[in-house]
């Protein structure tokens, strides 16, 4: 954010959501938010503001305090004189954090023009910019632990592949009922060696 000039991001796709507060909540289709400050002390965390009934998942998937979990009520959604994203713009009025560079993730699928459009009402002078999915840049940095994993996903997936092609083999005519029903057999496959083998 500091190489960017962002003093403030606000994040709405739930992948970036989960990536840097580990929430986990099943309301995804509704609008969640995470606020994040560049000038933050070490100990500050993000905010996250989610529907009240998803907000609790805060508390048991997140890294976060309670007092940085906000939920808002049922009656913003789909509502054509409120939304969610005005409960944003007054947190960010509320402490300061619409001055300077407030970057939006208008790049996202979940970041909607009505989500801007509040966003320009409500936060006055505020210099609104595009982040350019700055989060999922910074996603594609894997460390150690993650290239793990991937690996092993791979493996598995091999596997289940390399079960699905045998069992064409012996009846190309199988149901896909019972293709799928051989997946879960499948031998795990040595990591080095080659996928599918036709």
């Amino acid at each position: 954010m500091r190489e960017k000039g962002f003093d403030t991001l606000v994040i709405a796709c739930p992948a970036n959501i989960h990536y840097l507060t580990g929430f986990d909540g099943w309301g995804y289709y509704m609008p969640n938010f995470v606020v994040l400050r560049q000038d933050a002390e070490e100990e500050a965390h993000p905010v996250l503001i989610a529907r009240g009934m998803d907000a609790g998942a805060g508390a048991f998937s997140t890294h976060l305090p309670l007092n940085r979990v906000f939920g808002y009520a049922d009656e913003l959604i789909d509502s054509e004189h409120v939304h969610p994203m005005s409960v944003v713009c007054d947190l960010l009025l509320q402490q300061g954090w619409s001055k300077g560079t407030v970057a939006l993730e208008m790049c996202s699928d979940y970041f909607t023009a009505r989500h801007l459009t509040i966003a320009q009402e409500e936060l006055g002078p505020a210099k609104l910019v595009n982040d350019n999915r700055v989060v999922n840049w910074v996603r594609m940095i894997k460390s150690e632990a993650e290239l793990d994993k991937i690996r092993e996903a791979a493996v598995i997936v091999d596997s289940a592949i390399q079960t699905a092609i045998d069992t064409l083999a012996k009846d190309p005519f199988s149901r896909g009922c019972d293709l799928i029903a051989e997946v879960p057999r499948a031998e795990p496959l040595s990591p080095f060696e080659p996928t599918w083998r036709l």
